[in-house]
């Protein structure tokens, strides 16, 4: 395995938002888009359904279509005004680490109180993935290794009191499940690895809360073995889609939202109080085609809980356009961040659109993977682009820490 190296203690590199035709960012460019022209586009105009609205959509006004491909260049696109407060005044970015493999793709576990970011390489590429930690005061990376109860295959976590918690995959003979591991030590234990003796297919994301002065596990499992290898070599599948609540209270384990609810559960988070349950649907129409859409599409789904930390009260949150919707987080003020292929986007605690991080340009190329997953990390955005990985400099402290990894 090839390792990451610190790219601003070789070169200085910090640098204003704005991509080159190779894709190194050299200028600060934000480009406001109008709201009204994500639903009332002039006539006439066409647009490609796997190319993204501001890159795929041609229409007969120039002034729009220069508009739009202003925006599809520009690293910071803005459709509300409470974008401009996350942004600030001069956001810049810093390319702090560069690799030949993709070891930067999952997680984004920001540990407030290490200043680390801890992530997990591609399952889209990889069999069988790794840990990486970015610590963030000097920028230096490295592969840890680990001690205790084996596992195979880490993919999405979380950080929450003092732990980091991460769903794996595992193999033939190695379950998929969701371990512990204690920062300090290495030390890793196993929290769940079956259901009365079944196997889970593809654990994707994990996120713990606080409800009602009791603790809660929820993550997601579902099997795409056409998307991940990973799972196509575990044979055949034994547990339907589901989105799962974890009590160590009561030393239960339980689904709580079922495919018939959310197709494909993808990314899963909770909001600050622990009253709002926010999961993603994987489902590829961007892939398959709408109209092969028995159920389901990219998408984040909405639940309140109830006092038992049950999801009550389902609501649809925002569809994503095109692609597929993967990491979510949420900030202090209630803002929802999401991985949705080419671009970080931003929406207000009731849905709105306030604006993106156009990822596309920020990836070595594009052969290697989109971006899946991210971190917030006080007033940094730390992109977890494949081979690469960025830290945005925002206006605005995002987090403070705690359970909100």
């Amino acid at each position: 395995m090839a390792r990451l190296f610190n790219l601003s203690a070789l070169l200085g590199v910090i640098v204003a938002l704005a991509p080159s035709s190779e894709g190194v960012a050299t200028a600060n460019k934000q480009v406001e888009v109008p709201r009204e022209l994500t639903y009332n586009l002039p006539q006439t105009f066409h647009s490609d359904l796997a190319q993204g609205f501001l890159g795929g959509t041609v229409t007969t006004s120039k002034k729009t279509q220069r508009l739009l491909k202003e925006a599809y260049n520009a690293n910071f696109v803005i459709y509300d005004a409470e974008f401009k407060d996350i942004l600030g005044k001069n956001p810049t970015l810093e390319l702090v680490a560069q690799d030949d493999e993709v070891v930067a793709y999952e997680g984004g576990l920001w540990m407030a109180d290490r200043d680390e970011v801890w992530m997990t390489s591609s399952v889209v590429v990889y069999n069988r993935t790794w840990i990486s930690i970015l610590k963030l005061k000097d920028n230096t990376i490295h592969t840890p290794s680990f001690h205790g109860d084996d596992f195979v295959t880490p993919n999405g976590g979380y950080y929450f009191n003092g732990t980091a918690y991460f769903g794996t995959v595992g193999n033939v003979t190695s379950p998929a499940g969701v371990v512990g591991i204690n920062p300090r030590t290495k030390e890793v234990t196993t929290v769940v690895n079956s259901y009365f003796g079944l196997n889970f297919n593809f654990i994707d994301d994990v996120a713990w809360t606080r409800r009602c002065g009791k603790n809660y596990m929820f993550f997601t499992d579902y099997g795409t073995p056409a998307v991940f290898p990973g799972v196509a070599n575990k044979g055949k599948l034994q547990i339907a889609n589901a989105v799962w609540r974890f009590d160590p209270q009561d030393a239960t384990l339980m689904p709580v939202i079922l495919r018939s609810e959310v197709a494909a559960p993808n990314g899963v988070r909770v909001n600050a109080d622990g009253t709002k349950l926010f999961v993603g649907d994987y489902s590829l129409t961007s892939v398959i085609g709408a109209a092969n859409e028995t159920f389901g599409g990219p998408s984040v789904i909405e639940y309140d809980l109830d006092e038992d930390a049950r999801p009550v009260n389902k609501r649809p949150f925002f569809m994503a356009r095109d692609a597929a919707v993967d990491g979510i987080h949420l900030d202090d003020f209630g803002r929802v961040w999401t991985a949705e292929d080419d671009a970080i986007s931003v929406r207000d605690k009731k849905g709105k659109l306030l604006g993106s991080i156009n990822t596309w340009n920020l990836r070595e190329n594009s052969t290697v993977p989109v971006v899946a997953n991210f971190a917030l990390a006080g007033d940094r955005l730390v992109v977890l682009a494949s081979t690469r990985i960025w830290v945005v400099k925002l206006g605005q402290q995002l987090v403070s820490g705690g359970d909100l990894s």
